[in-house]
C-alpha cells in the first residue's frame, strides 16, 4: 500500500513540475482596460521576468502601474550607475492588441513593438515595428 501511495505521489509531483515548466514559457497575456479601451499585451520574444513583463505591459498601454512598483519611486543607486556608465538594455518583442479599435471588420488593431528595458534602472524605450488590423472581436 505504501509503495502504491509513493508511486502515485511521485507521478503527481512529476506532472506538476512539467505543467509549471510549460506555463513559464513567456506566453502569458496581460489584459488591461484603460479609459474604456480594452488591450491585450503579449510578449513574443523576451528574457524579462514575469513581474518585469507586467510593469512593461502596464507602461505600454498607459495603465497606472505605480502600485505595482511596491513603493519604489524610481530613484536608486542604479540610476546613478546608468548616468555614469550608460544603460544595459534587454530587448523584447511585444504585441499590443487594441480591441474594437474600428467600427467595421477587421475591428482590432495589432501593434508590434521592440521594447528595450534597462536591467539596472528599468528605463524603457519602445519602437513601433508594425501595425495591422485583425479579426478578433465581433
Amino acid at each position: 500500500m505504501k509503495k502504491i501511495l509513493l508511486l502515485v505521489m511521485s507521478i503527481v509531483v512529476l506532472l506538476q513540475s512539467v505543467s509549471l515548466s510549460l506555463s513559464a514559457d513567456g506566453t502569458d497575456n496581460f489584459e488591461f482596460i484603460v479609459d474604456g479601451v480594452e488591450y491585450t499585451v503579449q510578449f513574443i520574444e523576451t528574457d524579462l521576468s514575469h513581474p518585469q513583463q507586467a510593469l512593461v505591459a502596464a507602461y505600454l498601454v498607459g495603465a497606472d502601474y505605480s502600485e505595482m512598483i511596491n513603493g519604489n519611486d524610481g530613484e536608486s543607486i542604479n540610476n546613478l550607475w546608468c548616468t555614469l556608465f550608460g544603460h544595459n538594455y534587454t530587448t523584447s518583442s511585444v504585441g499590443i492588441i487594441t480591441h474594437k479599435y474600428r467600427s467595421s471588420q477587421p475591428r482590432c488593431k495589432n501593434d508590434i513593438y521592440n521594447v528595450q528595458v534597462c536591467d539596472r534602472c528599468e528605463d524603457t524605450v519602445k519602437t513601433l515595428v508594425s501595425t495591422s488590423y485583425i479579426y478578433c472581436c465581433d
